[in-house]
């Protein structure tokens, strides 16, 4: 048996809009489901899926696709470079390994050949993933 009280929720981070984790439960149970820097945002009947989506302002707002790199083959030789444009500011994994990025925008070198995974996990944006190679 279905209870018709129960209401569709997002629990999102108030510092990054970045949604944690959603579903349904009593209404009036919505804000019991949140933690200390989180909060539950309970979604009005119709509302789109959680899913690619963020918090702004209390309203989900649809996540953005990242443009990509200019390319995504460079020579080994530390001048020639991958470029994008990213959030500022944003952290970027390199090969598993976090680096904060200011100014808006990447730019990836490398004097040594081989195969770089690139991951930038944004709240208002498509997670992004490339494999950069530097030949």
């Amino acid at each position: 048996m279905t209870d018709l009280n129960y209401r569709n929720f997002a629990v999102y981070e108030t510092a990054t809009g970045r949604i944690l984790r959603y579903g349904a439960c009593p209404a009036e149970q919505v804000g019991l489901q949140s933690r200390v820097g989180q909060w539950a945002l309970l979604l009005p009947p119709g509302s789109p899926s959680p899913v690619g989506h963020y918090v702004a302002d209390g309203v989900l707002v649809p996540q953005t696709v990242l443009p990509g790199f200019d390319t995504l083959t460079i020579a080994a030789d530390g001048v020639a470079r991958a470029v994008m444009v990213v959030p500022d500011p944003c952290e970027v994994w390199i090969d598993d390994v976090a680096h904060t990025v200011t100014g808006g925008w990447l730019a990836l070198t490398s004097d040594h050949p081989g195969v770089y995974d690139v991951l930038i996990d944004h709240p208002r944006h498509v997670p992004y993933r490339a494999k950069v190679t530097a030949r």
